[in-house]
């Protein structure tokens, strides 16, 4: 039963990514939606977060992702490729911009604006990331 549930998952990887990876962006208009119950938008975006860290882990496990990044960069053959991984950076680093932000500013009132300024470039390199997911 294990063996064929694990077969059924290598058979279907990509799929399987892609779809996690339009489910997340589905969370993450909700959590925007959201925004003013604090506590609730935190819970679905910490959630949106855990599961594109699985979501790229798993990629990274599966495809040797970073080794196919480097080699993608060194022979500037695939630009959908090398606008995927820049977009996929920006957004890991917006992620944790988002949780300090975001958590200043729900335990000490402060920052709104930057945490603002930040979901707008996290949101269009989020939206540049799903895009470019189903392209590369």
């Amino acid at each position: 039963m294990i063996d064929q549930i694990l077969s059924f998952l290598n058979d279907n990887f990509s799929e399987i990514s892609l779809g996690a990876n339009v489910f997340i962006m589905v969370l993450i208009v909700i959590g925007v939606l959201n925004r003013r119950n604090a506590k609730r938008h935190m819970k679905i975006m910490l959630t949106c977060f855990v599961v594109d860290m699985i979501n790229l882990v798993a990629i990274e496990v599966r495809n040797a992702a970073i080794n196919k990044s480097y080699e993608a960069f060194l022979s500037l053959e695939n630009i959908v490729l090398i606008i995927h991984i820049l977009v996929s950076t920006i957004m890991v680093v917006c992620y944790v911009i988002a949780i300090y932000t975001g958590r200043r500013l729900y335990k000490r009132g402060i920052g709104r604006k930057g945490h603002k300024r930040n979901a707008v470039v996290f949101l269009a390199s989020r939206l540049a990331n799903c895009i470019t997911a189903f392209m590369v």
